[in-house]
């Protein structure tokens, strides 16, 4: 019974972990889908003195979401914040960075990116770039969430045919095709040897 709750348990984590891997590793292959646009929305990321932004857009991928907003004059004298959140069914880990950008006379003269909880790869060629986030959403409970709904569907899909399985190994039947053995260890009607 121990063995068939870890492989439960291991195969809610896999796909806990695949739901958030395979959104950051396709996401930059897909086209940038259609942002929404709202106003007044704080993200986190952001510097304790900065306002609340004038502009922000959300792009929705299966998995992934990312809002990014604008606060100055263009692209000069800005603030560029974006907040990244990965997982499904709910969202696990977040992660962002915020840009400044100051200028003088109209030209920019400095531009600094600070990552907040967040590693990013960039391709050879550095049109593509991956992110994964890395702090956890609610205190973890997103991440135990999901484990738990993900911990669920394994264990649907894997115990019935376990719980057929011990029940014909204790009526002392081939686990493959339910034909009572009488002792044999080999079955007469199919030829399983996986019941001895």
């Amino acid at each position: 019974m121990k063995k068939r709750l870890m492989i439960v348990l291991l195969g809610g984590a896999l796909c806990v972990a695949l739901t958030v891997a395979l959104p950051v590793v396709i996401a930059p292959l897909l086209p940038k889908p259609v942002g929404e646009s709202s106003s007044g929305v704080r993200l986190p990321q952001s510097p304790a003195d900065y306002p609340d932004p004038n502009i922000t857009w959300t792009y929705r991928w299966p998995g992934m979401t990312l809002e990014s907003s604008i606060r100055g004059i263009g692209v000069y004298d800005s603030w560029h914040v974006s907040r990244l959140r990965a997982g499904w069914p709910l969202p696990m880990l977040e992660g962002g960075e915020y840009c400044e950008i100051h200028s003088q006379r109209g030209e920019p003269v400095s531009a600094a990116l600070h990552p907040v909880s967040l590693k990013t790869w960039w391709s050879n060629d550095l049109k593509k770039r991956w992110q994964l986030p890395t702090a956890p959403v609610w205190g973890g409970w997103g991440l135990a969430a999901n484990w738990a709904v993900w911990s669920a569907g394994v264990g649907l899909l894997y115990l019935p045919g376990a719980v057929k399985r011990e029940l014909r190994r204790r009526r002392r039947q081939c686990l493959r095709c339910g034909y009572q053995l009488a002792g044999a260890n080999r079955c007469a009607e199919c030829g399983d040897l996986s019941s001895r």
